[in-house]
C-alpha cells in the first residue's frame, strides 16, 4: 500500500511531465512506456515503468509486465500492474535467476 501511495504521489506531481513524454514517444496516440527506475543486485533485478495505455489493455491483463523486460533465458519474472489514473499504470517486474 506504501509503494501505491508514493507512485501516486510521484505521478501527481509530474503528471503533465509524463504526459509530455508519452505524447513524444513512437506509440502515441495509443501506448507510451516510460522508464521508471530499477536496479538489482547479483542475479535478480528490479524495474519500474510508468505505461500510458488509452486502451487499458495492461489493466485487463492481456499484456503481461513481464513483458516490458528482457531477460536470460535463466531468470524467472513476475509483474504487477497498479492504475494511477484513468490512462496511466505503474508497472513492477521483478525478475530472479534460476
Amino acid at each position: 500500500m506504501l509503494e501505491y501511495a508514493f507512485d501516486q504521489l510521484r505521478f501527481q506531481t509530474n503528471k503533465a511531465t509524463y504526459l509530455a513524454i508519452a505524447k513524444e514517444s513512437d506509440g502515441w496516440p495509443e501506448s507510451a512506456v516510460i522508464k521508471w527506475g530499477g536496479g538489482g543486485f547479483l542475479d535478480s533485478s528490479v524495474r519500474y515503468f510508468l505505461v500510458f495505455d488509452r486502451a487499458g489493455v495492461m489493466g485487463s491483463g492481456a499484456v503481461k509486465p513481464e513483458a516490458l523486460v528482457s531477460k536470460s533465458e535463466h531468470m524467472k519474472c513476475e509483474g504487477l500492474v497498479r492504475r494511477l489514473s484513468r490512462d496511466f499504470y505503474s508497472v513492477t517486474v521483478w525478475c530472479v535467476g534460476t
